[in-house]
């Protein structure tokens, strides 16, 4: 009888190490997908679903050339199809929410449709800038 607390203090412990390891694994493949460099930056954005009468604000914590990391004032659903428009420079473009932060709803990660600096990059990593030629070129 005394053991039947522990053996189940240790199965919990164990599926929990493992989800935890699962997780962390998954984030190590998805880095290494990504196909620009990642920066960090904090600037003031407008999302509109296109499909969908959802319009919030927000802003982006990290950026790369295909996609973002956002912050907004409402969670957004994976799948939705969303308009960009970034406040300091006017310049907008439609992205996809590609993941959402189950712990943080309104923390997701957006795949823009075509490879750009909206965000206002001065001085962009040059895996950007093919990138941003290669959408061009197409």
């Amino acid at each position: 009888m005394a053991s039947f607390p522990l053996r189940s203090a240790i199965e919990e412990t164990t599926h929990k190490i493992y989800e935890d390891l699962k997780r962390e694994c998954e984030r190590a493949v998805v880095r290494k997908q990504r196909r620009s460099t990642r920066v960090p930056l904090r600037v003031e954005i407008e999302a509109q679903a296109i499909e969908e009468p959802v319009k919030c604000q927000g802003e982006t914590v990290v950026v790369n050339c295909h996609g973002a990391l956002i912050s907004t004032s409402v969670a957004l659903r994976i799948g939705t199809r969303i308009e960009v428009r970034v406040i300091p420079t006017d310049k907008h473009g439609l992205a996809d929410v590609v993941d959402v932060n189950p712990e943080q709803p309104r923390l997701c990660g957006i795949g823009l449709v075509k490879p750009q600096n909206i965000w206002g990059v001065i001085l962009p990593p040059e895996d950007w800038r093919e990138a941003d030629s290669q959408s061009i070129s197409k």
